[in-house]
């Protein structure tokens, strides 16, 4: 069966082609949109007269979804819309310019003359078609809901997925609708989105009720109802149409990028970049559905007839954001072909000129900010940077962070993007790029460290990606003992002062004990693990549990995101097998007991190796309870009728609705309410008999109230004596 894997760009609001990415963050504050130009002048396309001048077709996209576009390993974009633009730009007699941007910001980059067109998966809706020029769709496809027969599971609109717990397959448009759509909005829990890389788990796991549906292509939808006991519970909910952008009344381009898109469906090179890329079929392109007028000039073309259900173009806004980059001022890596080589744990500062070439002022509430790279350490410490002043259109601004390199060796590219002060993604993507040198050979870890009071072990200590290393430790007569890696903040990871632990090192990293003696003295012994990589192995992009400490009754939260190659994944505890063929990404809870320490693992194993993580929860004994009644008496215990006796407690300061009662020959009296945690009451006695006073509280947090009993003996009078 072919797959379509396709991109959501939903609309936040008509300036904004809204990126799809796997691994970014939506933003949820809307930009106003974009003005419309004024009809430009008959026979006239001031783009296309530019490409044509200059031979070069600015083409503007979003590196940062695969497979439409992305870094491939030489560091240069790569992708199935990448290699389009080419191969049309090829096609057309020009040479395609690509350039990152940004997806919130590729209208902008069009309005501000950054760019020609935009190449980025993006789905065509009436309200971009009042703000761009749409070529023909070069891709689209129709969904199906898959569940079980006995499920009963209606989905009527898309808002009723929210209720539900739903698996999608990786890097498809089902699973940027849930997360940008549902998920961002506070719709949906991030939780019941399970992402596979693999529907036939996917299907599995509907059947063994760990899911409620799956949300997919049709066809697939049908072929796994025909062959298992499930069924389409709904269809054609979202069909998504993808096409080319441009600015308005660029009726040139227009038909010659449509032109050139027959021609390659015609000579075979659209369907080979959509099997090379996206292992899809792909459909000749077709005219959109719905075309805006656009002045066409070029001769034999008619003119698109004016639908009836156009919407009023919105009033332009005050300003348009924009940014574009003018130079590395320091540590330029030459288009990463040569990155500057630092040592691990050496601090740099990195610096960048850009310009402002929108149409807004960027004042203190705009900064520039990490958005992704390719590493997880790819960050380097750094931190967002906001604009100092203000910086007006046209002017240019350097930015400075400070970093810190790696420790582990390899190559390390960190992507940054300006946001303006409503949370908005904006203008050039810009990075920073270098290398950390591997050291000629690994210092030999020590095995045990002098300290004859502070043992730390590591075996082995070089390991090949995936594989676990073996922890143990002996502490003795010290306050407080902390075990931790590179990365985790040691107050999150104290353990006791005897232990060992099973890790699996996802890079080259130094693992820590830290040790507080009973002088408040701190000593802390380092290993070294080397770590080998799996060059092809899935990549564990997040594993995490929360808490990390819980008390023995409750639960624990299991979290975890994997991408790559992916045959199987496996969430095991302490060796034992809890989810085996689990999705690519998802949450599990789990409720460890007794109290200990329980070690979760993921294991991801794909045709280029596996994969290993781990995670130490603490399960501690709950703490004794503080008793509600502290104490109650009644004094004395026996006496004669019209005698006293004087009833006291003590309850827990914060204890509720206190109540003191006596049951005796006379029945149940209440002798006080709402009384005093600390209090006491007098009471005299008129008849003979035993008497059981009772005191009732509330528990600070609800629940059943608690009581306390003491009995007093009450005799008749005693006679006189004759």
């Amino acid at each position: 069966m072919s797959r379509k894997i396709i991109l959501l760009c939903a609309l936040i609001s008509s300036l904004c082609l809204i990126g799809c990415a796997s691994n970014a963050t939506p933003q949820s504050t809307a930009t106003p949109s974009l003005p419309i130009p004024t009809a430009t002048p008959p026979n006239h396309d001031p783009t296309w007269d530019r490409i044509q001048s200059s031979k070069i077709w600015r083409i503007g996209t979003s590196g940062n979804y695969a497979p439409f576009a992305f870094y491939n390993e030489q560091n240069e974009l790569d992708g199935f819309d990448v290699q389009l633009g080419k191969a049309l730009a090829e096609q057309m007699g020009v040479t395609a310019e690509f350039t990152d941007f940004a997806f919130e910001g590729l209208g902008g980059a069009m309005l501000n003359h950054q760019i020609d067109s935009a190449i980025a998966a993006i789905s065509v809706t009436p309200e971009r078609q009042q703000e761009f020029d749409f070529s023909n769709v070069y891709f689209s496809s129709e969904d199906g809901v898959l569940g079980r027969k006995d499920s009963n599971i209606r989905i009527n609109s898309l808002d009723d997925f929210a209720r539900y717990r739903v698996g999608v397959q990786s890097g498809t448009v089902y699973e940027t609708y849930l997360k940008q759509s549902l998920v961002a909005t506070g719709q949906m829990l991030e939780s019941n989105v399970f992402v596979y890389s693999d529907l036939n788990a996917a299907t599995n796991d509907v059947i063994l009720n760990r899911i409620d549906i799956v949300w997919m292509d049709l066809k697939p939808a049908q072929d796994f109802a025909a062959q298992r006991d499930l069924q389409v519970v709904d269809s054609g909910l979202y069909p998504q149409f993808f096409a080319i952008a441009m600015p308005r009344y660029s009726p040139v381009l227009l038909q010659n990028i449509n032109t050139a898109l027959n021609a390659l469906q015609s000579n075979g090179t659209l369907a080979r970049l959509a099997r090379e890329y996206l292992h899809s079929e792909i459909t000749p392109p077709v005219p959109l559905p719905t075309l805006q007028p656009t002045p066409t000039l070029v001769p034999n073309v008619p003119t698109p007839t004016l639908a009836p259900n156009i919407p009023t173009p919105l009033p332009p806004p005050p300003c348009v954001d924009g940014m574009a980059f003018v130079q590395d001022l320091s540590f330029d890596d030459n288009n990463m072909k040569n990155p500057p080589a630092l040592q691990p744990g050496q601090p740099f500062t990195k610096s960048w000129r850009v310009r402002n070439s929108g149409t807004c002022p960027w004042t203190p509430g705009y900064l520039l900010m990490f958005v992704r790279g390719n590493n997880p350490l790819a960050q380097m410490g750094g931190q967002p940077v906001p604009v100092v002043g203000q910086v007006n259109p046209g002017q240019t601004y350097d930015f400075s962070v400070n970093l810190v390199a790696p420790a582990p060796p390899g190559i390390y590219q960190g992507f940054w993007q300006m946001r303006n002060a409503s949370g908005m993604l904006f203008g050039q993507t810009i990075w920073v790029g270098i290398q950390v040198p591997a050291p000629p050979t690994p210092p030999p870890p020590p095995t045990q460290t002098p300290s004859p009071s502070i043992q730390f072990n590591a075996n082995p200590t070089t390991v090949n990606q995936g594989e676990p290393v073996n922890f143990n430790w002996n502490v003795q007569n010290v306050r407080e003992v902390y075990f931790f890696h590179d990365g985790q903040n040691w107050q999150n990871h104290g353990v006791p002062g005897v232990g060992s632990t099973v890790e699996f090192p996802a890079q080259s990293m130094n693992y820590y004990l830290r040790v507080v003696q009973t002088n408040n003295e701190v000593q802390t012994r380092q290993i070294f693990i080397t770590v080998i990589p799996a060059p092809n192995a899935p990549e564990i992009r997040e594993f995490y549990t929360q808490p990390a400490q819980i008390l023995e009754g409750q639960c624990v939260a299991i979290y975890w995101d994997v991408r790559g190659q992916v045959n199987k994944i496996t969430i095991s505890k302490n060796n034992q097998v809890l989810w085996d063929g689990a999705p690519l990404s998802g949450k599990l809870d789990d409720c460890p007991k007794p109290a200990g320490q329980y070690n979760y693992t993921i294991t991801a194993t794909g045709p280029g190796g596996s994969n290993s993580r781990s995670q130490t929860v603490t399960v501690m004994a709950p703490p004794p309870q503080e008793p509600i009644i502290k104490n109650f008496s009644a004094v004395p215990e026996w006496m004669y009728v019209g005698e006293c006796t004087m009833v006291q407690w003590t309850t827990n300061p914060k204890a509720k609705n206190i109540t003191l009662k006596r049951h005796g020959p006379d029945g149940e009296v209440i002798l006080k309410q709402d009384a005093l945690p600390m209090d006491g009451k007098q009471d005299c006695i008129a008849r003979f008999g035993d008497y059981t006073y009772i005191l009732e509280a509330t528990p600070p947090n609800g629940g059943a109230p608690e009581s306390a009993k003491a009995v007093v003996h009450v005799e008749p009078i005693q006679p006189s004596p004759r």
